[in-house]
């Protein structure tokens, strides 16, 4: 049985203090909200204040990196464990890992680095484990994570007991990906989503990416959200929905209102 809350990603609130996301996002009946923890890290007390006065949990915190230079490789690594290491004092154990974006000067990338970057990610995951915290994977358009084949290579190359999927379904579906399918493919290893709508297909010019209007608000798009509730319901899933927007043509709180809104409806609907 699905078993779910709903968390809120800022990225949405440009440009706010977190602070003022975190009360608005309580205020739309939000339950979570995806914290920059590291942000904290020398005034920790200041999160906790705003957890007990908002009443959210820390959904989960987003790191990221290339892995695949071995110049830079450890220190990457480290990087984001060190960040791993704050989240259980604020009750979240969910770390959410990212790739870098693709370099301009780049045009394609060998075996060898996806291997690398594998290699690091389960690495991070054996290291996290000892406090505790999951590591779920955050796939992203103009990465090197970007289609399903890389997709599938990623989950090939990694361990689950180490990496766990915490899949973006607009980003599936910018990248030429059918995100029910993913879904239905690894729902066993999904333990966070990025649950976001999106129009269009990602394209490439000299590596520069052009999202501009692309993210509009759940149920707006052309993600297929139903089919992916009804995966997540399949597989019992447990966890974190994160409404997530880059941007948007509305003001946030009515995004963001709108979203939660049609959300709870899917939801409701299968139940």
């Amino acid at each position: 049985m699905l078993d779910v809350k709903i968390g809120a990603q800022p990225i949405l609130w440009k440009n706010t203090p977190l602070e003022a996301v975190a009360r608005e996002a309580a205020e739309l009946g939000y339950d979570g909200i995806e914290a920059p923890v590291a942000a904290y890290r020398d005034r920790p007390d200041d999160l906790r204040r705003l957890l007990d006065e908002t009443g959210l949990e820390v959904c989960g915190t987003f790191t990221g990196g290339y892995f695949i230079d071995p110049a830079t490789r450890e220190a990457e690594i480290r990087n984001v464990v060190e960040t791993a290491k704050l989240l259980p004092q604020f009750g979240c154990t969910t770390l959410i890992s990212a790739p870098g974006g693709l370099r301009k000067d780049r045009k394609a990338y060998s075996l060898w680095e996806y291997r690398s970057f594998c290699e690091a990610l389960n690495e991070i995951g054996r290291r996290v484990a000892d406090f505790g915290v999951t590591q779920v994977f955050h796939n992203h358009a103009w990465t090197l994570i970007e289609t399903r084949l890389e997709v599938d290579l990623l989950c090939e190359h990694t361990d689950p007991r180490y990496l766990k999927m915490g899949f973006d379904t607009g980003h599936l579906h910018l990248g030429w990906a059918d995100p029910v399918e993913v879904m239905e493919a690894y729902g066993d290893r999904v333990a966070y989503l990025h649950i976001k709508d999106a129009c269009g297909r990602a394209d490439y010019w000299d590596g520069i990416k052009n999202d501009e209007g692309c993210w509009v608000e759940l149920g707006a798009g052309e993600v297929d959200l139903a089919g992916i509730i009804r995966v997540l319901d399949q597989h019992n899933f447990t966890g974190w929905l994160c409404y997530e927007q880059d941007n948007s043509q509305k003001p946030a709180r009515e995004s963001a209102a709108l979203s939660i809104a049609h959300l709870k409806k899917l939801l409701a609907a299968r139940q």
